[in-house]
């Protein structure tokens, strides 16, 4: 990942987070100067760029062969996946789990862990919880260039507007490219809007003018559901309502979290906290005691 600053503060919140990084043992990233950037990225318009970071061994990552995975090792280990079944409300008793009901039918148990992802809500609702998490549309443009596109060009975030690229798979001319809507209202809506393809258009003019020269791949623009809460950071553990869990709100980046969240989530059920990593700040209840984690560099 190159992550774009064009002011100081930007320009500092990566220097922190750089800093932290390393302190974990992510030696592969650093902060770079404007010259070095126009040198990993020809063509792009550095102008009002200050800096940026860069991550040398970020990768990009296969969410549905992610799920696949871990649905076939957890089938290995004995879980039974019921596929095509709609969970409807969760049922509770004298403040305890006692149950699901789905369109199969019902399922008496005593712990429900909840990472139904942009529908959380709803069903959090029928426990009597109020989680606040909103489904919200993101679209991105798949496009092609006429030539290829250059070796080893990252994924590029330009912090001040959250516009962004990348070239697609196994692809030297196919780019895909998009950025966060602030017009965007929540929903549940997933249809490409073809008004979004000259919004983004616009923003690709701007930090890399050879985007603008590309054509749009209309069959494989999409559009999918964020599922985000206030502060941009996932609700990881339980509730008032005892055997309820919740592993929601990850605002974009859950699939990134997904093997620690797995593991802190499953130490929190069986322990009744994760032991390896203190995940207490994103417990439900920073939301009514305003212990919110800002995230500014979500896209």
């Amino acid at each position: 990942y190159l992550f774009l600053a064009t002011g100081e503060k930007q320009f500092n919140f990566l220097k922190q987070s750089v800093a932290k990084q390393k302190s974990l043992g992510c030696e592969a990233v650093e902060m770079v100067d404007t010259k070095t950037i126009s040198e990993m990225v020809k063509g792009l318009n550095c102008q009002d760029i200050v800096g940026g970071s860069f991550g040398g061994r970020d990768g990009f990552i296969n969410p549905l062969g992610v799920l696949e995975g871990f649905s076939k090792k957890a089938a290995e280990n004995g879980a039974a996946i019921q596929a095509e079944t709609e969970v409807l409300l969760i049922e509770t008793r004298n403040g305890k789990v006692v149950g699901v009901e789905t369109d199969k039918g019902k399922l008496e148990c005593e712990k429900v862990i909840l990472c139904a992802g942009a529908w959380a809500r709803n069903l959090a609702k029928t426990a009597g919880i109020d989680l606040p998490v909103e489904p919200l549309k993101r679209q991105i443009v798949w496009a092609e260039s006429a030539t290829s596109l250059q070796e080893n060009l990252p994924m590029v975030i330009d912090l001040s507007n959250g516009f962004h690229f990348r070239p697609a798979k196994d692809s030297k001319r196919e780019v895909l490219f998009a950025y966060p809507d602030k017009n965007e209202t929540p929903s549940f809506s997933t249809d490409f809007e073809e008004s979004f393809v000259e919004k983004v258009y616009e923003k690709a003019k701007h930090r890399a003018p050879f985007l603008a020269k590309t054509k749009v791949l209309r069959e494989k623009c999409r559009a999918g559901l964020y599922e985000n809460t206030p502060d941009h950071h996932a609700i990881l553990g339980g509730c008032e309502i005892a055997g309820l869990y919740f592993a929601n709100g990850f605002s974009g980046h859950g699939v990134m979290h997904s093997p620690a969240t797995g593991r802190a989530l499953a130490e929190i059920v069986l322990d009744g906290k994760a032991n390896f990593l203190d995940v207490s700040c994103l417990r439900l209840e920073r939301f009514a005691t305003g212990e919110l984690l800002h995230e500014t560099a979500f896209i």
